[in-house]
């Protein structure tokens, strides 16, 4: 039996992960693939046919099932090992077994280097790669940047950049902490914000009462939506980190020291050439908003 499209490690589960197995001693019945992740003990499993002797498979949802949700700032939530098991029954009833111990990223970038879609980057990351957004030097719009400057034997070691330049008129902005598609997270500072809640009544009940001057009706209050809009002008060579945000699974915006957990509603942008600038608007909806149907 041959894998083809494990050769690697440290494939971005939010990639597509294709298996091509074949080369079988005999005429093959099924294939069961096993998955154990060895920090969280999940598991998962999965039969198929073959066609013509071959299976293909996308093997990322099944990995992906076997994460915990992602928790800021527990980055070994994100980086996770798995043996996995392949088992080829045989028509005979016969087997042949494979396995393989590897690593996982919960991330993914093969979209392409933004907007150059032509060129696509790999699904996986090397060891010992150096992960590098083309974030080298402080400007105002950006606070600071975490992302893993090397992998090794299973762990992260990381590089951070503070700024250490200062706009001559303070903004009163806000920080986002969001994280990216390689498994960390990273850090935006927007110069402009707005919070706005918006309110809707629920409903009322008519209560049953002889008494037609008494109260015959309960009112069951309004639902609260909270967002927050965040704007900023971002030069060409940082939108990539930008969309990172936009299609991030945890997001956070820091309000007092606090991490208040939000998530994307929309965003529009314009891109404007003579500058070579972003001009965003992002909306996040707080996910912290006490309503009067939570209590009902």
């Amino acid at each position: 039996m041959t894998v083809t499209g494990l050769q690697n490690d440290y494939y971005l589960i939010n990639n597509a992960i294709n298996l091509l197995i074949n080369g079988f001693a005999s005429d093959v019945r099924y294939l069961e693939i096993f998955a154990l992740n060895l920090q969280t003990n999940k598991t998962a499993k999965i039969r198929l046919y073959p066609i013509n002797e071959t299976f293909k498979i996308d093997i990322s949802g099944v990995i992906k099932t076997t994460f915990d949700a992602p928790n800021y700032p527990n980055l070994n939530l994100n980086l996770q090992r798995f043996s996995i098991d392949f088992k080829a029954v045989f028509i005979d009833g016969t087997n042949e077994t494979l396995t393989f111990s590897k690593y996982f990223i919960r991330g993914g970038n093969f979209q392409g280097v933004y907007p150059d879609c032509v060129t696509q980057k790999q699904n996986y990351l090397n060891n010992g790669d150096v992960v590098d957004l083309l974030i080298t030097k402080s400007i105002p719009y950006w606070e600071s940047y975490i992302y893993p400057k090397k992998i090794s034997a299973g762990t992260y070691s990381f590089s951070q950049l503070i700024v250490g330049e200062k706009l001559e008129i303070p903004c009163n902005g806000i920080k986002v902490i969001f994280l990216n598609q390689y498994g960390t997270y990273s850090e935006w500072y927007f110069n402009n914000y707005e919070i706005q809640d918006s309110t809707k009544h629920i409903d009322f009940i008519e209560n049953f009462n002889t008494d037609f001057n008494g109260n015959r009706f309960n009112d069951l209050g309004s639902s609260v939506t909270t967002t927050i809009n965040v704007k900023d002008n971002v030069p060409l060579r940082f939108n990539e980190l930008i969309r990172h945000l936009i299609i991030s699974p945890e997001i956070y915006v820091v309000e007092d020291g606090y991490n208040r957990k939000v998530i994307l509603n929309n965003n529009k942008w314009v891109f404007n050439s003579r500058e070579k600038m972003y001009k965003h608007s992002i909306t996040f909806d707080y996910l912290e908003v006490l309503n009067p149907s939570d209590l009902c």
